[in-house]
């Protein structure tokens, strides 16, 4: 993925999604975004940078690297602006006990103080 004339070669017709993970993992390579997104748009209309305001559904971030800062705890996000989204996630994190330990909470708000 950090080569764009790859992903340049491996759009077709029927792409429908380019998922961009920036640093990558587990290899921490750094993607050129913006020259991904010009590539990108010569063949597709739309870049999503701002993901909710540009109206995806779900926005999932990995919070143990970027969002943690430490990399010592395991720990994802799903994030939505839509109520009926945000309800079915509820649920199926309440039925599967993906509950976060208050630690590993701690955790990952000390690494919140220091995002850029």
């Amino acid at each position: 993925m950090t080569d764009v004339g790859n992903v340049k070669r491996a759009l077709k017709p029927t792409t429908k999604l380019i998922w961009v993970e920036t640093p990558t993992n587990p290899l921490l390579k750094i993607i050129d975004i913006e020259s991904l997104v010009r590539t990108v748009k010569e063949k597709r209309p739309q870049a999503i940078v701002r993901p909710l305001s540009l109206g995806a559904d779900v926005v999932v971030h990995s919070c143990t690297k970027y969002i943690n800062g430490h990399s010592d705890v395991v720990m994802g996000a799903a994030i939505t602006n839509n109520e009926d989204i945000h309800e079915h996630l509820l649920f199926q994190q309440g039925a599967v006990g993906a509950i976060p330990s208050p630690f590993d909470c701690f955790l990952c708000n000390r690494g919140l103080k220091t995002l850029h």
